[in-house]
Parts: C-alpha cells; structure tokens; sequence
C-alpha cells in the first residue's frame, strides 16, 4: 500500500508493509525513499481528459560522490500507470532542465495594470497546473510556487514536448535505484 505524506510543503512517497513482510522489492523501496518535487496536472474542459505526473529526485548515494537521478509517473485513464526515469531515458534530463527554466507569469492585479489589461481567460480547452515544493527566493528563503494556464501557455507547450520526448520511455514498473 502506498500513501503520500505532505508536511509544509514536502511531499514524500512512502511505502506501507503489514508487519515485517515486503510489499515491493528492495531497490523499488529505494527509490521509494525519493522526494516528490513537483507536479502537473492537466484537465480537458468539455473532453474529460486527465493527466498527473509526478516528478521525483533521488540520490544514488549518501556519500560525497551522490548524484542525483530523477524519475517521473504518469497516470492518464488510456495509458494507465507508467514510470520514466534518467537512468533509462536520456530525455527525460533535458525535459528536467526545462521544467526548471519555465517563467511563470507575472502577477496582474485589477486596477493595477502596467500597461494594458492581460487578455482574458479562456473557460475551454485544457487547464494545465505545474507546482513545485521546492522553490526559493534568492538564497535567503525557502517557499514553494505553482502557476497553470490553458492551451496558449508555455505550461501547456512544454507539456506537448515533453509528452513527445518521452513517448518512448514509459514502462509498467518503478524505475529502480541500481
């Protein structure tokens, strides 16, 4: 059994056995032990699609020589449940980097605009929604961010990207640690 821990902001994926038996192999445990860093969420409007990916880090090592590797799940009603990770997936590297250097949008208060109104919403299509636990002002403090838009959005572009970069990736099981 699985369940999601959200504490502050931190989200964790662990897993829950019945007394001392094993519920998932060993290394699939390990990743297990990752941190949920950001999520994407995207909603048809009229056509009932649904899609959530959820993006994980995990360390190869405790020790000075640790690095990073990363892994996403997808859940979608046609594809079901499937993993992708670096250690298997080349792009999914590049797809990491880009997530990081999306520009959210600016903030636009009624009444306050710079310089003309931002267009208004559009209530069809596909709402996409990306949210990060870990984000950062500066050096100084720690803070989560999470912005969305709908089908003329860079959330919505990188999306489709990414949705064809890695449409040779996905496998049935966790990815695993060694």
């Amino acid at each position: 059994m699985w369940f999601k821990l959200s504490i502050f902001g931190l989200s964790a994926l662990s897993v829950v056995s019945a007394s001392s038996s094993r519920a998932q192999s060993v290394s699939d445990e390990g990743f297990l032990r990752g941190r949920q860093f950001a999520e994407l969420s995207v909603r048809g409007a009229f056509d009932g699609r649904t899609e959530d990916w959820s993006f994980y880090v995990y360390w190869t090592s405790l020790g000075s020589d640790r690095r990073a590797q990363f892994a996403v799940r997808r859940i979608d009603p046609q594809a079901g449940l499937s993993w992708a990770d670096t250690k298997t997936c080349e792009p999914l590297t590049a797809t990491i980097a880009s997530m990081a250097a999306l520009a959210p949008p600016s903030i636009s208060i009624p009444g306050m605009y710079r310089a003309t109104p931002p267009p208004p919403p559009v209530f069809d299509g596909v709402q996409y929604h990306l949210s990060f636990s870990y984000a950062a002002w500066g050096d100084d403090a720690a803070g989560e961010l999470a912005f969305g838009g709908n089908y003329d959005s860079p959330v919505a572009t990188w999306h489709e990207r990414m949705s064809e970069d890695l449409s040779n990736c996905w496998k049935a099981s966790l990815p695993s640690e060694t």
